[in-house]
C-alpha cells in the first residue's frame, strides 16, 4: 500500500472556522499543487506554532526508549522487536509511535514502511497523524489525505488529535475540509467541527450545514438535531426529516433517552423511505427502558407486531422491560 509523499508544507487556511468552509461547495476546487523541487521534502514537520514532545525524555519508559532507539536504527529490527511485546503489537504501538515521531518523524514514517497487518498500520498512522498535527494540522490533513487506501485513510479514527471542549488544540477542523478531498477524511472533520461548535456554540452546526451538499450535509444536519433532541427542542424533527439520519451518523441516544425517547422512537416509526434504523431504535428504547421500565414497556406494546420484530424491541436484556413487554 502505498505510504504518501506528497509535501507538508501547505497553504494557509484562510479566513474564520466557519467561514472557510464555502470553499467546499461543488465543482471543487483543484487540488493543492505539489512542488516537486522547491517544497520541503515529505518528512519534514514544517511547523506553524512552537512544536515540544507530548511527554519529556526523561518521562518514558524504558521500553518506550528501547523501541525509539531501534526504530531510528533499523525499522525491520523494530517492527520484529515490537512484534514480540507481551501486550502485543498493537497495544504496544499506542503511545509508542507518538514518542517516536515526536522526537525524529522520518524514522516513524520508515517504521511505517515496514508494519505488517491492518491494525498496527491502523494505529501507526493515528499515531503519526498525532503528532504531525501537533505542529502543523493542515499539513497533517493532507498528508492522510493522500493515502490511496480508504481503509488507512480511515486510520483517522485512531488519532487522539481531536477537540474535546477546549482551545487548546486551536485545530480548525471545518476549514481544513478546504484542503481534503477523501470522503473519509472529510466525514471525520464534519465530525470534529460538530463537537467543537457543540462545545461552543451549537448554531454553528447548522451554518456549517449550511456550506455542505449531500451526504455531508446531513451529517451535519443530524448531529444538529442530536443537540436539539437532547434538550427535547421540537425543531429536532424538522432536520431530522431533510437529514435521515441512520445509525452511523446518530449518537448520545443514552443523552436523547433522558428527555423525549418517545418523540424520536415515533419518528422512526412514522418513516418509510427503506432506511434501517432498527439498531438506533432499539438502542434508545434500551436506555429509556433503564430509566422508565414501564414507559419503554407500554410504547413496545403500542406496536404492532410487525413493527416489534423490525426494531427487536421485545427482546430486550433488561428483565424488568422484558416482562412487562411480554405482558398481555
Amino acid at each position: 500500500m502505498r505510504r504518501p509523499t506528497l509535501p507538508v508544507a501547505s497553504s494557509a487556511i484562510a479566513g474564520g472556522t466557519w467561514a472557510a468552509v464555502k470553499a467546499t461547495r461543488t465543482p471543487p476546487p483543484p487540488p493543492p499543487a505539489i512542488a516537486t523541487t522547491s517544497t520541503p521534502e515529505a518528512r519534514e514537520r514544517t511547523p506553524r506554532r512552537a512544536f515540544t514532545p507530548s511527554i519529556a525524555d526523561e518521562e518514558l519508559g524504558d521500553d518506550i526508549r528501547e523501541f525509539i532507539a531501534r526504530a531510528k536504527v533499523d525499522s525491520r529490527d523494530a517492527w520484529e522487536w515490537v512484534k514480540q511485546r507481551p501486550q502485543g503489537s498493537f497495544a504496544f504501538l499506542q503511545g509508542a509511535v507518538r514518542h517516536l515521531a515526536d522526537r525524529d518523524l522520518p524514522a516513524a514514517e520508515r517504521f511505517l514502511d515496514v508494519v505488517e497487518a491492518a491494525q498496527p498500520r491502523h494505529i501507526t498512522i493515528g499515531e503519526i497523524l498525532t503528532s504531525r498535527a501537533s505542529g502543523n494540522f493542515e499539513s497533517a490533513i493532507l498528508w492522510i489525505d493522500s493515502f490511496d487506501d480508504p481503509q488507512e485513510r480511515n486510520a483517522v479514527g485512531f488519532s487522539s488529535c481531536s477537540y474535546i471542549n477546549s482551545e487548546r488544540l486551536h485545530h480548525d477542523y471545518a476549514a481544513a475540509l478546504r484542503l481534503a478531498r477523501s470522503p473519509e477524511i472529510r466525514t471525520w472533520l464534519i465530525r470534529e467541527a460538530c463537537k467543537r461548535a457543540a462545545a461552543l456554540d451549537e448554531k454553528q452546526i447548522e451554518s456549517l450545514a449550511a456550506e455542505l451538499e449531500g451526504d455531508e450535509r446531513r451529517l451535519a444536519l443530524g448531529q444538529a438535531a442530536c443537540l436539539l433532541l437532547q434538550r427535547g427542542d421540537p425543531r429536532a424533527f424538522e432536520l431530522l426529516d431533510e437529514a435521515r439520519p441512520t445509525a452511523e451518523m446518530f449518537g448520545d441516544l443514552d443523552l436523547i433517552a433522558l428527555r423525549d425517547p418517545r418523540g424520536l422512537l415515533d419518528w422512526i416509526t412514522s418513516q418509510n423511505d427503506g432506511v434501517d434504523r432498527g439498531s438506533i431504535a432499539f438502542n434508545l428504547w434500551h436506555h429509556w427502558g433503564r430509566r422508565d421500565a414501564a414507559a419503554a414497556a407500554a410504547w413496545s406494546n403500542s406496536l404492532s407486531k410487525e413493527e416489534r420484530f423490525r426494531f427487536n424491541v421485545a427482546y430486550s436484556h433488561l428483565p424488568a422491560v422484558q416482562k412487562l413487554s411480554e405482558s398481555p
